[in-house]
């Protein structure tokens, strides 16, 4: 009796706790305050005006050696165009102290797909990413399964004339994203404050026809407990 018992209980929780994955869900969402909270497991911004990225001259380039060497350690690799970060740019910036752009797009010497665009892997577990475009440009952000904008598209959004853009995927890891520069048709734009991080999954609950089965196995242990303590 004691091993039925014990057979029942093991049943019983693994039957009430098995969870479900969650279907993926694409949240968008143009307020930078509000995508930082939900993706708060990880969080990093890419400020280009604060430490370390401050300690490189107006003018690098993304891919040289150093500045990429301290973008990885931030958890970003960028791909393909050697993209140039220039200060000087209060004009184009919202942000309060912020003045640094990467410059975009076919017109800065970018590649002709989307209209330019900066591609970039992001080297962890991540699930959303958001950035800033410069006054008057903006384009698409754009998210994928695969490095260098490779594999699945898991989804897009757009940020526009100097505003936020961000995307959350409850639960597709995102391995790289396309900064477009589709805006308007100078092909011309900037980028600033990359900022990415993740949420923590929340299992479904399971299915009533388990749930039910569960609670009945339950009753049965408690029912056989009872019955062993009498």
């Amino acid at each position: 009796m004691r091993l039925l018992l014990h057979a029942i209980v093991l049943v019983c929780l693994a039957v009430v706790s098995i969870p479900r994955p969650a279907a993926a869900t694409l949240i968008t969402t143009t307020d930078p305050v509000a995508f930082a909270a939900q993706v708060s497991g990880g969080f990093t911004l890419v400020n280009l005006d604060a430490p370390p990225l401050n300690a490189f001259a107006s003018g690098y380039h993304v891919e040289d050696a150093l500045p990429a060497a301290t973008f990885s350690a931030l958890g970003i690799d960028f791909v393909g165009v050697n993209a140039t970060v220039l200060a000087g740019q209060n004009g184009q910036i919202t942000t309060p102290g912020r003045d640094r752009l990467i410059l975009n797009g076919s017109g800065f010497n970018g590649t002709l797909v989307n209209n330019g665009e900066i591609v970039i892997n992001l080297l962890g577990s991540v699930n959303g990413v958001g950035g800033f475009s410069n006054v008057g440009d903006g384009g698409r952000i754009l998210a994928y399964s695969g490095p260098g904008g490779t594999g699945t598209l898991l989804g897009q959004t757009t940020f526009a004339n100097g505003g936020f853009g961000g995307l959350i995927l409850t639960s597709d890891v995102i391995a790289s994203v396309q900064f477009t520069c589709d805006f308007n048709s100078d092909k011309k734009c900037g980028v600033y404050d990359i900022q990415f991080g993740r949420v923590s999954a929340v299992p479904e609950p399971v299915s009533g026809l388990l749930t039910l089965a569960g609670l009945g196995t339950l009753a049965a242990c408690r029912a056989l407990s009872r019955r062993r303590h009498a």
